[in-house]
């Protein structure tokens, strides 16, 4: 017949008052112990051997001791190399503080009970032990449920496992007990960190990939690269890779140097999306000019940044100047001059045009589309040429002004559309405003940025031999990234030995937690150079107290923390069939 209704063990408020009554008493009489969850490196799946492992965490729970008369297990046990302490106890440890107090906080924890391999300190002993068994039905379903974890462990025996988990009385076991080795260093560079590591680089990375960075030479002046330099040149590359150079954005690109130290921004551009602003008189641009040219014609815009009186020159060329004052821009051709207004809301054009046939030099200047001046001369009147009165180079300045407010909110003048050509106009009294970028054949100068390109050249072991550029762009603010496409051939990766620093005396250092990146025995060598993988610090190896060194043998029978030569000693009596046969050769 079926089990009565009315009386059940399964009550949840009954269970969890069993798990309290369980959690106090186990807070009352038992120990406070760190449980560190084992985390398997390295797996020997043949042998099934957790070929190496590491212990990163280690966290407070408390824990009753269910042996009452003592550590159990065979005791002390006498052999040919000493005694065995094979000490076991059994820990009970509640569900809920171990999923509380260990199973939520620990990422090395993939489950919700602890497991074997799994380490248990006990402080009141200094002792560690490994988890062999997880006992959980016991007591077995008193109330339908399960409250306690019964974990038989026994006596830990280190194996040069890693310990990291920031508990110095728990990670001192590695410094202690581990393998040790110590050497001596001539001269330090740095300041070595106790408990980092340190390394010695044998064979360094090689990348199969190439790497760049661009280069603006002495100075960065308009943000043209001068060239793209190798870094990591690759190997085994099939064809030449494509080189990418990052593009700009939409920030001003504030520029530096004799060229220019304005701004090129998006804030005001009269035609394209860019124009040069000069936020005071101090800041300018030069336009140059391939060649000097005595005949043609030069015009560009201008726009002040606010709607009110400006003083100082804004152009120079040639035998040319413009100067803004109180009653508009000032135009000069020598000594030439005549004052026109200007639109102090808007965009101005200017343009000069100058002509030389028959050995006559006739001059004109418009002004947003009407002739203000013009005149002739026997005389060379230069319109961008090295004989220019008010600028002697092949160059076009545009330079800022300062407002009469003279305030950062109101100075500075906005400049685009530069053009320059090779033939003058006919003589005219009004020519047309351009309303789009000019086509002229000489500069059309619209104050874009541009992308820089560079292809690259391979040789024939497929290494990155040369970067070419195909344009070296301009108004970089600083250096643009450059990136080579990866190449789909493994790497070479670095080979190198390192070792936990455990302490430093003047220049003797002891090391532990030797470990190589390939996996194959290494030994630290004299001459072989060391560097802090933290600090950074570095150092040479000068003399390294070894067994294969006699002259050092002594330094290990008189110093009891240097077991290497004592270990070897005793390993010596062992009868060794690989070195010969004891009993003689057949």
């Amino acid at each position: 017949m079926p089990t009565n209704v009315f009386f059940s063990p399964k009550v949840n408020t009954e269970q969890y008052m069993f798990e309290d009554i369980i959690i106090e008493s186990i807070k009352m009489y038992g120990q406070d112990v760190f449980y560190m969850p084992r985390k398997i490196v390295q797996r020997d799946y043949v042998l099934g051997e957790d070929v190496e492992s590491e212990f990163n965490t280690a966290n407070t729970v408390e824990m009753f001791i269910e042996n009452t008369e003592g550590f159990e297990g065979e005791g002390n046990i006498f052999q040919k190399f000493g005694m065995e302490i094979r000490d076991e106890v059994t820990f009970i440890v509640a569900k809920r503080s171990w999923q509380k107090l260990v199973g939520v906080w620990n990422s090395d924890i993939n489950d919700d009970r602890p497991f074997e391999g799994d380490l248990i300190y006990l402080p009141l002993s200094k002792s560690f032990f490994e988890i062999s068994y997880v006992e959980h039905e016991q007591p077995f379903y008193q109330l339908s449920n399960l409250p306690v974890f019964k974990l038989q462990a026994r006596l830990f025996e280190y194996n040069d496992e890693e310990f990291n988990t920031g508990v110095a009385e728990v990670d001192e076991l590695k410094a202690q007990y581990g393998y040790q080795e110590i050497f001596e260093v001539g001269s330090i560079s740095g300041t070595f960190k106790f408990g980092e590591r340190i390394k010695h680089i044998s064979t360094a990375a090689v990348s199969s990939s190439a790497t760049a960075v661009g280069n603006f030479g002495t100075n960065r002046g308009l943000g043209r690269l001068t060239a793209v330099d190798i870094s990591t040149a690759g190997f085994s590359y099939a064809a030449a890779p494509a080189v990418s150079i990052i593009t700009h954005d939409d920030n001003d690109k504030e520029l530096e140097g004799s060229k220019s130290n304005s701004i090129i921004t998006k804030d005001q551009p009269k035609f394209s999306l860019w124009s040069v602003f000069s936020n005071n008189n101090t800041k300018y641009y030069y336009v140059d000019l391939p060649n000097e040219l005595q005949a043609g014609t030069a015009e560009f815009f201008f726009k002040t940044k606010d709607a009110q009186v400006y003083n100082g020159v804004i152009s120079q060329f040639g035998d040319f100047q413009f100067t803004l004052g109180s009653n508009g821009i000032t135009s000069n051709h020598k000594t030439d001059t005549v004052t026109t207004a200007i639109n102090t809301s808007n965009w101005n054009h200017v343009k000069v045009s100058v002509d030389n046939a028959s050995g006559t030099f006739t001059y004109q200047i418009f002004i947003n589309g009407t002739r203000i001046l013009n005149g002739t001369t026997v005389s060379n009147s230069a319109l961008i040429a090295s004989g220019g009165q008010y600028l002697n180079t092949n160059q076009i300045k545009v330079q800022g002004a300062l407002s009469a407010a003279n305030t950062a909110e109101t100075n500075g003048v906005y400049f685009d559309a530069v053009s320059v050509s090779t033939v003058p106009l006919a003589d005219s009294t009004t020519i047309t405003v351009p309303t789009a970028i000019q086509t002229n054949d000489v500069i059309n100068e619209s104050f874009d940025p541009i992308n820089a390109t560079a292809t690259a050249t391979i040789n024939a072991a497929g290494s990155v031999s040369a970067i070419t550029l195909v344009n070296r762009g301009r108004y970089y603010p600083a250096l643009p990234a450059v990136t080579i496409t990866p190449n789909s051939v493994a790497s070479t990766p670095e080979v190198s030995i390192s070792a936990e620093l455990i302490s430093i005396n003047n220049n003797t250092i002891h090391i532990t937690d030797i470990e190589t990146t390939d996996g194959t025995y290494t030994k630290f060598a004299t001459g072989n150079s060391i560097t802090g993988v933290t600090s950074g610090a570095t150092a040479s190896i000068t003399k390294i107290y070894d067994v294969d060194t006699s002259t050092t043998d002594n330094t290990f029978v008189s110093d009891l923390a240097a077991r290497n030569f004592n270990y070897e000693d005793e390993a010596d009596d062992i009868i060794d069939f690989s070195e010969s046969n004891p009993f003689g050769e057949a």
